[in-house]
């Protein structure tokens, strides 16, 4: 055995057309039980699984951890996820072999890929684009994500001092809410930014501008208006 064939699951043409024929005959029956072909202790997915490992094997012994990011593993990832959902459920395989046979081409143009020193160079370079651009992608939504939140907390600063401006004057006046639903029936409250949070914000914020700890019970219906 040379090394291409140590290194492919399918050696040859004429091995992968003897496994599609073979998927083919269990695909009409339909029922028949798959592990022999297609479960993990057949001789199928060991040598999907020995192309697979060698394959990981030989990309990464200079370039760790690019293996992933390349087409080659997302093949095998999912064929293995598809062989393993039809050896569960037989009557799958007809309408996944289309996908499984074109998979299994893809497996054997993956081992010539690996086993060329040029194709490899090429799958190693374009592998390590994807990374690149993952990484890039990942960079711009973390800044754009810290943006939103600079933004947002900028905006709360704003609202919390223009609040505070607000009910200032009616604190220096002795004035005070029960609540924070009284709160809200004060002149000029709903024209406020402010008016949009939550009420355990507006009852903090109201606290630091020097309002008098709130009350419990129901608001008076002599506090409806200002200054009263």
């Amino acid at each position: 055995m040379d090394a291409f064939e140590d290194l492919a699951a399918v050696g040859d043409i004429a091995e992968l057309e003897h496994i599609t024929n073979l998927l083919e005959e269990a695909a009409k029956d339909g029922s028949g039980p798959l592990d022999g072909l297609t479960g993990w202790e057949s001789h199928l997915v060991k040598r999907l699984g020995h192309q697979d490992g060698q394959s990981k094997k030989i990309v990464e012994a200079a370039h760790p951890g690019l293996y992933a990011r390349t087409w080659i593993a997302e093949v095998f990832t999912r064929l293995y996820s598809t062989l393993d959902a039809v050896t569960e459920k037989p009557y799958q395989l007809a309408g996944e072999l289309q996908g499984i046979k074109l998979d299994l081409h893809k497996v054997h143009i993956a081992a010539h890929v690996v086993f060329d020193d040029r194709l490899r160079k090429e799958l190693i370079a374009d592998a390590t684009r994807v990374g690149k651009a993952a990484g890039a992608a990942e960079a711009n939504k973390i800044r754009s994500e810290q943006a939103a939140r600079a933004v947002a907390f900028r905006e709360d600063q704003r609202d919390r001092a223009d609040f505070a401006a607000w009910i200032k004057p009616f604190v220096a006046e002795g004035k005070s809410a029960r609540n924070v639903t009284e709160l809200k029936t004060w002149d000029g409250y709903s024209i406020g930014a402010w008016c949009e949070y939550p009420a355990t914000t507006i009852k903090k914020w109201a606290l630091a501008a020097g309002h008098p700890k709130f009350r419990t019970g129901r608001a008076s219906k002599s506090s409806t208006k200002r200054g009263k």
